[in-house]
C-alpha cells in the first residue's frame, strides 16, 4: 500500500530530497556539458521550492506560462527568455535542466524549438526514510535558442 494512501502528510515530505535528486542530475549534467547548467522548472510552486532547497539556493526558472500555465511572479521577473537592450537572448547557447512533466504539446511547441537539443526524460525516484514517495523527470535541454515567438506569456 502506497503512503499515499495513508498518510495525508505525505506531500508536505521530501522536498530535501527532491531538491538532492535533482542537484545529483544537475551536477551530473554539468561535469558531462564541461560548465554549470541552469534549472527550469514547468510551475512555480516546485520552482520556489528548488531554489529554497537547492545548495546555494540557486534562481530556478519558471516556464509555466509559457507551456499552457497562469502567470505568476516569475512572469515579472526576467525569466529564461529575457533579452539585453539589443535584443540578443541573455542566456543564449544556455545548457539547461528541465525538472518535471511538460504535455506533448509544450515539449513540441514550446521546449524542442527553444534548444539545439532536447533530451528523452530521465525518471528518478524520491525516496523519504526507505519509502519511494515520488518520482521526478528531467530532461536536458542543450543550447538554449531562445522560445518561439508565438509562445511569449501574456504580460500583467
Amino acid at each position: 500500500l502506497h503512503p499515499r494512501r495513508w498518510d495525508p502528510t505525505l506531500k508536505l515530505r521530501g522536498y530535501q530530497e527532491r531538491a538532492d535528486v535533482v542537484e545529483r542530475a544537475r551536477a551530473a549534467f554539468a561535469r558531462d556539458a564541461g560548465h554549470n547548467v541552469l534549472i527550469a522548472t514547468g510551475r512555480y510552486d516546485e520552482s520556489s521550492s528548488l531554489s529554497f532547497y537547492l545548495p546555494g539556493q540557486p534562481f530556478v526558472f519558471c516556464l509555466m506560462s509559457r507551456v499552457g500555465g497562469r502567470l505568476s511572479q516569475y512572469d515579472l521577473w526576467p525569466g529564461l527568455g529575457a533579452r539585453r537592450a539589443d535584443g540578443t537572448l541573455v542566456h543564449a547557447g544556455a545548457d539547461v535542466l528541465l525538472v518535471g512533466s511538460f504535455s506533448p504539446e509544450a515539449l513540441e511547441k514550446v521546449l524542442r524549438p527553444a534548444f539545439t537539443t532536447l533530451s528523452q526524460p530521465e525518471v528518478l525516484p524520491v525516496w523519504y526514510h526507505g519509502v519511494k514517495i515520488r518520482e521526478v523527470e528531467v530532461r536536458r535541454g542543450i543550447g538554449f535558442r531562445g522560445f518561439p515567438r508565438n509562445v511569449e506569456p501574456e504580460r500583467f
